[in-house]
């Protein structure tokens, strides 16, 4: 089965937007808060990922293997030409930890 978190976080660390997939399945019951949530514990976690002080966009995949990949761009001003890109690949995975709605 595989995961995949896109998101995109401001200047705080606070998600503006993001997409989170089973096998391509959107699951839109997680909230804005739970994404935060889990990008403050990856940052905590993982040496090579930080936030940038502008906005930081990503892309974090739990692959079939049970590893798990960070590709992110991190921007350098306000501006949206000036950015890094980042690739941490085969990583020990961090469970996304959401309440699951039923419907």
């Amino acid at each position: 089965m595989e995961k995949e978190l896109e998101f995109s976080v401001d200047y705080n660390g606070d998600c503006e937007d993001f997409t989170y997939t089973i096998d391509g399945v959107e699951i839109d019951y997680i909230n804005f808060d739970e994404v935060s949530e889990f990008i403050k514990k990856v940052e905590e976690s993982v040496e090579k990922f930080f936030l940038s002080e502008h906005r930081t966009e990503g892309v974090i995949t739990w692959n079939e293997n049970g590893t798990m990949d960070i590709s992110f761009r991190t921007y350098n001003e306000p501006d949206w030409g000036n950015f890094d890109n980042h690739e941490i690949n085969g990583i020990t995975p961090i469970v996304f930890e959401y309440e699951e709605v039923e419907d």
